[in-house]
């Protein structure tokens, strides 16, 4: 009796009742809502043990979602990755394992997905994960950044003044312990015994920021590398400079050119020298001759003079004997 009861009961409320029908479960609003791309952003950023790990999150012009299967695809060069998943209320998914600094394209597609086109079902966006120092809470999480700037000045033959700047973990000197720099001759046609000379390497510690280098050869091209290395022997990314060539190339120019007018200008002080060496020795040949003739004349007088009065002397002595024989 009791069982006929309960099922005279049920029969009556069923009937009582009206029929309902959930819009959730409503054919037309689930085609017409997957017909909707859902909106996909990137709502967080976040380093999870050596990679980025982004958070996702997406909306929809409807103010639910029917399709609670989902497929989140990402790629980056010839690399996809696709994952299935079931929506929750968070309306967000967490991706690990990205690098840094890198573009990933990101789209959300609603499953199944057999009724409408694939291009009104997802929604593709550009996403660039930061560097790890940009979002990093420890700076000993990353490996160290590169060099900021590298400068170098010629100062003498062979002898160069390298400097860098560097301003990430100045306060922090448990970042980073020192620098490697290296000076690698580079191949020239021109200098074919570049190529034999070997790398040099020099370790500067994390305080310094300036470094006399000594290169074997300055006609040689040479290409100098900075590392930055931590206490954990991770090293930086390389930050090259490569104007020693340029330098070589301006200083042979400036040197030829330097020599030219050197030329030039010797060449024009022998002429005047010669010039003013042959009026002086003609000066001179005039003023000797002048002065010999001179001499000459003096002498020539003088001697004439010394004739004469012999002369007038042997005159008078005549006259005077003749006077006395005749008295």
């Amino acid at each position: 009796m009791s069982s006929i009861s309960s099922t005279e009961s049920y029969q009556l409320r069923g009937a009582a009742s009206t029929t309902v029908r959930s819009p959730w479960y409503s054919a037309e609003l689930l085609t017409a809502s997957v017909s909707h791309p859902l909106v996909l952003f990137a709502e967080k950023q976040a380093i999870i043990g050596k990679s980025v790990s982004v958070v996702l999150r997406w909306t929809s012009d409807y103010d639910f979602l029917p399709v609670c299967s989902l497929q989140i695809e990402y790629s980056s060069g010839h690399s996809i990755h696709r994952i299935n998943f079931k929506m929750d209320s968070t309306s967000s998914y967490l991706i690990s394992g990205l690098q840094f600094s890198h573009e990933y394209f990101v789209r959300i597609t609603q499953q199944p997905n057999e009724q409408i086109s694939d291009e009104h079902s997802t929604n593709e966006i550009l996403l660039k994960t930061s560097s790890c120092h940009e979002i990093a809470t420890n700076l000993t999480q990353c490996e160290p950044a590169p060099i900021e700037k590298v400068e170098w000045i010629d100062l003498f033959a062979n002898t160069i003044l390298l400097s860098w700047t560097y301003h990430i973990g100045d306060n922090d000197y448990d970042y980073y312990s020192h620098f490697v720099i290296a000076v690698r001759p580079l191949y020239s046609i021109v200098y074919e015994h570049c190529q034999l000379l070997r790398t040099q390497y020099h370790i500067a510690p994390k305080n310094i920021r300036s470094m006399i280098i000594s290169i074997p050869d300055h006609l040689c091209t040479y290409e100098v590398q900075i590392n930055v290395v931590d206490y954990e022997n991770r090293t930086s990314a390389a930050v090259a400079i490569q104007t020693l060539a340029k330098s070589v190339s301006e200083e042979s120019q400036t040197s030829s050119k330097t020599k030219y007018v050197f030329m030039i200008v010797t060449l024009f002080s022998v002429i005047c020298a010669v010039w003013i060496v042959i009026r002086c020795l003609k000066k001179n040949s005039t003023f000797i001759s002048a002065k010999s003739f001179k001499r000459s004349l003096n002498e020539f007088t003088s001697s004439q003079l010394q004739n004469t009065t012999k002369t007038l002397r042997t005159r008078q002595w005549l006259r005077r004997q003749s006077s006395v024989v005749t008295d």
